[in-house]
């Protein structure tokens, strides 16, 4: 229960350095560097970090805390959602309905 709120206050600090460090290297690629290929490799790094940070944030997401039920990788990433809760469907019961995360 504590470790479960370490681990999702760890992905709130990883998700704002992900978030802090990629609208620097696409400021930094606009407007500081000159040669065209060396912007579309920062361009093209800043989203490979980007994209390797979130899912790292999502992974963490789905194992700590508790759902109503435990759902996959794949829910969590494709779920429409606010915060942290997700529209998912059950699985008991096939109804799709919001679910909140929960730190018991």
């Amino acid at each position: 229960m504590i470790e479960d709120k370490r681990l999702l206050f760890v992905e709130t600090i990883i998700g704002s350095i992900i978030i802090v460090a990629f609208l620097l290297m696409i400021f930094l690629s606009i407007f500081a560097i000159e040669n065209i290929v060396w912007k579309v490799i920062t361009i093209i790094v800043s989203f490979v970090i980007f994209i390797i940070g979130v899912g790292t944030c999502l992974l963490i997401e789905q194992k700590a805390g508790k759902y109503k039920y435990i759902p996959t990788y794949k829910q969590v990433l494709f779920a429409v959602h606010s915060g942290r809760t997700r529209y998912m469907r059950c699985p008991k019961c096939h109804k799709k309905t919001w679910n909140k995360k929960v730190n018991d």
